[in-house]
């Protein structure tokens, strides 16, 4: 008949060779490790939530009334090219889509539904030199979109 000692999911039979080794490997785990009145007896800290929260979702404006610097906002208007970028526009106000140079032919001209987050500027206003010459530009306080999403609107 075998006897078999098992330690740590090790199994070997009682008259092998390996099982003086099995058991002072197991002799010397215990020892080594932390015995449970060794555990920290403090109460430990709330784990903190690693979850990122869902964005918000984007609000509706359809004037300047509703429109707030570094919203993420939804807005619903034609879509034109001007100089500057693709605009949007309605019939109350309008939006620079900033980092689109033009709207695609079957889009330009139709109704298109626009996401991003909103800033308003005076970057692209015109200035005037010493000579009194006036440059190209806008007239300043210009509602713009970054980080545009946009489809169109049947």
């Amino acid at each position: 008949m075998v006897v078999w000692a098992a330690f740590a999911g090790i199994v070997v039979p009682m008259n092998s060779p390996w099982t003086s080794a099995v058991f002072a490997l197991g002799l010397a785990a215990c020892a080594t490790s932390p015995m449970v009145t060794d555990m920290p007896t403090e109460p430990l800290a709330p784990a903190v939530a690693t979850e990122t929260p869902a964005p918000q979702a984007p609000i509706l404006i359809s004037s300047s009334a509703d429109a707030e610097p570094g919203q993420r906002v939804r807005f619903i208007g034609v879509a034109y090219d001007a100089k500057l970028s693709a605009i949007v526009v309605s019939d109350h106000f309008s939006l620079y889509c900033i980092e689109l140079d033009e709207w695609p032919m079957e889009v330009s001209g139709k109704t298109v539904e626009v996401i991003g987050r909103l800033e308003r500027t005076d970057q692209y206003a015109a200035t005037v030199n010493e000579e009194g010459e006036i440059s190209q530009g806008t007239s300043g306080g210009d509602w713009v979109l970054h980080g545009v999403e946009w489809r169109a609107v049947e």
